[in-house]
């Protein structure tokens, strides 16, 4: 019976020290980035459904847009870090609101509720105009050329000699 030296038994405990190691060091790679989310709500409580989330970062002017999903949530993510951000909620039928002066922190998923007042609104006429176009209609579906069958018939082909 033999025994392994105990440099051989280190080489061949490195590769399992390293496969440990390594996922742990690639995971400090780190964020670099913050977030926002919230409900946008009435003033019953009740989620508003599409309304449009923006956030200005002030010193750069770069823009972040969401549009809020079914329960009322939005979500903006990658934000730069810092601010301020100058966030403006809006939808149609509400009074739009803007909250200025947001910090973000590395890392923070800044959470901001809303609720917004109902508004009336009277949109603007919109007016649709059409024109027939002679090149593209459905009576033509594409490419079309018409070979006279004798002519086709008189073309060399594999079968016929």
């Amino acid at each position: 019976m033999t025994t392994a030296s105990p440099r051989c038994v280190s080489l061949r405990v490195l590769p399992f020290l390293v496969a440990l190691l390594v996922p742990s060091a690639l995971m400090g790679q780190g964020v670099t980035t913050a977030a926002m989310s919230g409900l946008v709500a009435d003033q019953s409580g009740a989620a508003i459904i599409a309304a449009t989330v923006v956030a200005v970062h002030g010193p750069s002017g770069t823009r972040y847009t969401a549009v809020s999903r079914s329960g009322g949530a939005y979500t903006l993510p990658n934000l730069r870090v810092g601010g301020p951000y100058r966030v403006t909620f809006a939808a149609i039928g509400y009074q739009a609101r803007t909250q200025d002066s947001v910090f973000l922190s590395l890392g923070q998923d800044f959470r901001l509720d809303m609720q917004l007042t109902r508004q009336a609104v009277r949109l603007a006429e919109l007016q649709v105009t059409g024109e027939k176009d002679e090149v593209l209609n459905a009576g033509r579906s594409g490419a079309a050329t018409f070979i006279d069958p004798t002519k086709v018939a008189l073309l060399p082909s594999i079968k016929r000699s």
